[in-house]
């Protein structure tokens, strides 16, 4: 008898061992199953990517009721089920659904131009791989728009006044102590010539205000505010070792430029961001720094003369 249940102990140890495994198989393949289905899901995901938003319909018309309209950077769902409308999409946001044009939306998030050099010259980099190869190059096609800046050998100048110039020199070094500054653009309706510093795995953009001579860092290529008064920067900064995480907004006047918003994190960043009019600023949200992919929107708002920012997950 003894032999008997220590028989029968070691059959019902083996049939529980049996039961984790296949549990531990079933919830292994139910983990793929929700992959895979999250993967269909992103595909129909869509973003409205005009900065006034964009009008849901009733029906796949322009003539048809307007439902209510929705924001930039909006997060839709496709719905796949129902029958396709050329030129129309039928979406589902919140508790709503009906009919959005193809023109307002896009597949990925929408952002700004991006980077340390304006979007409308970044083709002079096409083909370029190194970063400062690509703001030489730049510089030299901007240097023939006749702005009062010249390039001396290793030096760069920016004429300020009749009696003030600002310049700026290269240190063509090996190793951590090289410094090369090259001219990226002038920013009319700010009035600000940018200039990119690049040094020892790293960089920074700089701003100077061409009315006063006056130097500001900038975390990434500033957008300006409708009216011009303003510019706003942000970067997304995956090492922090070599840049800058953070949010900028500035006022600007003939009498310089005053800092009226700064926050920099190690845990998040802002990215992106857009004027959507003079007291409202749309962002993305990078956790950590280390996503490929923005994590949340946020919107920067001006109020009781303060910025206050909010975050939304999307």
């Amino acid at each position: 008898m003894v032999y008997m249940r220590f028989f029968i102990q070691i059959l019902f140890f083996i049939f529980l061992v049996f039961l984790t495994d296949c549990s531990f198989f079933r919830e292994e393949t139910a983990t793929i199953e929700e992959y895979e289905k999250e993967k269909v899901e992103m595909s129909d995901i869509r973003w409205v990517d005009i900065l006034d938003g964009s009008e849901l319909y009733k029906f796949p018309s322009e003539e048809s009721p307007v439902l209510l309209k929705i924001g930039f950077r909006s997060k839709l769902k496709v719905i796949t089920s129902k029958e396709k409308t050329e030129g129309w999409e039928y979406i589902e946001w919140g508790s709503k659904k009906g009919w959005i044009s193809l023109e307002d939306i896009s597949i990925e998030p929408p952002g700004s131009s991006g980077g340390f050099v304006p979007e409308y010259l970044e083709d002079i980099c096409e083909g370029i791989q190194n970063s400062l190869e690509c703001f030489k190059a730049v510089e030299t096609k901007v240097l023939q728009n006749g702005l009062p800046v010249t390039r001396d050998g290793n030096t760069l100048s920016i004429t300020i006044s009749k009696d003030k110039k600002i310049e700026f020199k290269d240190k063509p070094t090996q190793g951590e102590n090289s410094e090369y500054y090259n001219y990226i653009d002038f920013q009319t309706e700010s009035q600000i010539h940018l200039v990119q510093y690049s040094g020892y795995e790293g960089g920074q953009l700089i701003g100077i205000h061409s009315p006063t001579g006056q130097k500001i860092k900038l975390l990434d290529y500033p957008e300006v505010s409708p009216d011009g008064t303003k510019i706003t920067s942000a970067f997304f900064c995956p090492d922090s070792n070599y840049c800058e995480n953070g949010l900028q907004i500035y006022s600007v006047s003939n009498n310089g430029i005053k800092e009226e918003f700064s926050l920099k994190s190690s845990k998040w960043t802002g990215s992106d961001p857009i004027w959507i009019d003079e007291k409202h600023i749309s962002l993305f949200f990078y956790e950590k720094g280390y996503m490929e992919e923005p994590t949340g929107k946020g919107t920067l708002k001006f109020k009781n003369g303060k910025w206050i920012l909010t975050k939304d997950s999307i």
